[in-house]
């Protein structure tokens, strides 16, 4: 097994590194794009008018709910197609254009990662426990 574990190694390690680095550059990208944080914080300033409260943050959840709400025209328009709409700010409306590693990321299984973490684990747990066996044998 280990032999063979350490054969596929590099390949899995290097489609793990990729997967990973990916990731973070996908975070890294929604975390500092001012566009997606003008736009946000309009969707809040919205939510909060057609909920009656001050809510000083927003979720997923929310951005869902409020992508989903319909209203005017006889409710065939969601809320983001009118803040996209009637915005002033068109370069807060092309925010997409400051992730453009998002939509790879969200193709990712956060579960085979995971799983692919594991695996190394147990595998490198599993050489180092027959190296400690070899060393035995050898000091014998």
């Amino acid at each position: 097994f280990s032999f063979c574990y350490l054969l596929q190694f590099d390949d899995q390690m290097k489609t793990l590194t990729t997967s990973l680095l990916t990731l973070e550059k996908a975070c890294t990208e929604v975390i500092t794009s001012k566009p997606l944080a003008f736009v946000c914080k309009k969707l809040l300033k919205i939510g909060n008018l057609m909920n009656g409260q001050s809510a000083t943050g927003i979720t997923l959840n929310s951005l869902i709910n409020i992508a989903k709400k319909k209203g005017g025209s006889g409710g065939k328009i969601s809320v983001i197609d009118h803040l996209i709409s009637t915005s002033d700010n068109c370069d807060a409306m092309s925010f997409k254009h400051d992730m453009p590693t998002l939509r790879e990321g969200t193709r990712l299984d956060l579960g085979e990662i995971k799983l692919s973490l594991r695996e190394l684990e147990s595998g490198l747990k599993s050489i180092d426990s027959t190296i400690k066996a070899e060393q035995s044998l050898m000091d014998s």
